[in-house]
């Protein structure tokens, strides 16, 4: 747990340095995701493996340790368990980004307002 925990926070630190790409005329929601990698397994709220396709989602909090990924294509949402981190950007609305800490993980972190961060847990699941 504590290796997670470290690991949460230098996730979100480099989360914080990232500016998403900026483009004329081009509206960014810095809630939406893009999740690249395939079976990326998170650890869902009741600790079972979920694997999210690759796609397009709205990352929201759906509990105090809890993101929700919402897919662009209205297909049904995934929950994903989720440790606490913090920031310290000033942000006024939440930020989310993905963070690839190896080539073939991908992490959700999603920033609040007010210095915290939730980061959706990764799971090393053997198939």
């Amino acid at each position: 747990m504590k290796h997670t925990l470290l690991c949460a926070v230098a996730i979100v630190a480099a989360c914080a340095s990232t500016r998403p790409p900026s483009g004329v005329g081009e509206r960014i929601d810095p809630v939406t995701v893009d999740l690249r990698t395939k079976a990326q397994f998170f650890g869902a709220p009741d600790a079972a493996p979920v694997v999210p396709p690759p796609g397009r989602y709205r990352v929201e909090v759906a509990g105090p340790k809890t993101l929700r990924l919402v897919p662009a294509d209205g297909k049904e949402p995934v929950d994903l368990s989720a440790v606490e981190g913090a920031h310290e950007e000033k942000i006024e609305v939440p930020v989310a980004c993905t963070f690839q800490s190896d080539e073939d993980t991908e992490q959700v972190v999603l920033r609040l307002p007010g210095g915290k961060a939730l980061l959706g847990v990764r799971i090393y699941y053997e198939t």
